[in-house]
């Protein structure tokens, strides 16, 4: 049974531009460097001059998400306390948001008819 993964940013204002590159480009080799995820993608909010939503999201909207898909619960939580995503947690996370306030992560498993069956906290 696949394991969803998804994580949400509030990223920090006036963070150079490198920053942010630099946090998407760590991002991107994750499923290069753990075998368990099946799928990844991850991208920066479009940005608009103007509210389409007409002020749902608040002046505290999401500016990155990574939503990834894990083959098993076991390499999701192999995932989570291994080395290297520790560290790019600690250096990139905190580097564009403060993780205490601004990063929200959600987790459900997927119970292979394409419908979540069962959320986790």
């Amino acid at each position: 049974m696949a394991i969803g993964h998804v994580v949400l940013y509030r990223l920090r204002e006036n963070v150079p531009e490198e920053t942010y590159k630099a946090f998407d480009a760590a991002v991107a080799e994750f499923p290069q460097k753990y075998p368990g995820i099946l799928h990844q993608w991850q991208s920066f909010n479009k940005p608009y001059d103007k509210d389409p939503y007409n002020g749902f999201y608040g002046p505290k909207g999401w500016d990155y998400i990574i939503s990834m898909v894990f083959a098993t619960q076991e390499d999701l939580d192999a995932f989570a306390v291994h080395p290297d995503h520790i560290k790019m947690s600690d250096v990139h996370s905190e580097a564009v948001c403060n993780r205490k306030d601004d990063l929200m992560t959600f987790d459900w498993v997927d119970n292979d008819r394409g419908q979540l069956s069962q959320f986790k906290a």
